[in-house]
């Protein structure tokens, strides 16, 4: 049996063959008060230029209340809080050069409970990369909570 070693140089390489993802994730900011949180919602690329992304944030509408939702600033970036009231918004952006920042959308909201009682998730339903190429339904990674701002 013949046994081939690998240089060291070659296995630092090996990361960026991994297949392309897309995370969103719903942060708490740090500037959310006993009266009003504020989330945001964060959609970055692993693996490839993030260019385009379209998702839902679902949460109790019994527990939270949405204000205001705002869609990020740069690229084309959308939100839709039409349905906020039945506890989801949609989002979605484009751009032909790449993010610049990975915040999508932030929602200003009060709550009759803690903000894990309201159950928010975020999810993508696609997202693809600057040649137009999809990420795999696999690759499509969800929030299952609210992350607190570090």
């Amino acid at each position: 049996m013949r046994l081939s070693l690998i240089p060291v140089a070659m296995l630092v390489a090996l990361p960026s063959t991994l297949t392309p993802s897309a995370v969103v994730t719903v942060v708490r900011d740090k500037t959310s008060t006993p009266v009003h949180t504020v989330l945001m919602v964060r959609v970055e690329g692993k693996g490839m230029v993030l260019a385009s992304y379209e998702g839902r944030v679902r949460f109790d509408a019994s527990v939270f209340a949405v204000d205001s939702a705002t869609a990020g600033s740069d690229g084309s970036r959308f939100v839709n809080a039409g349905d906020a009231s039945k506890g989801v918004i949609r989002f979605a952006g484009f751009t032909p050069t790449g993010f610049k920042s990975n915040d999508a959308v932030r929602i200003v909201g009060h709550s009759t409970r803690p903000i894990d009682a309201a159950k928010v998730t975020a999810t993508l339903e696609v997202a693809g990369d600057l040649e137009g190429k999809p990420v795999g339904k696999a690759g499509l990674l969800p929030a299952t909570r609210v992350e607190s701002q570090k």
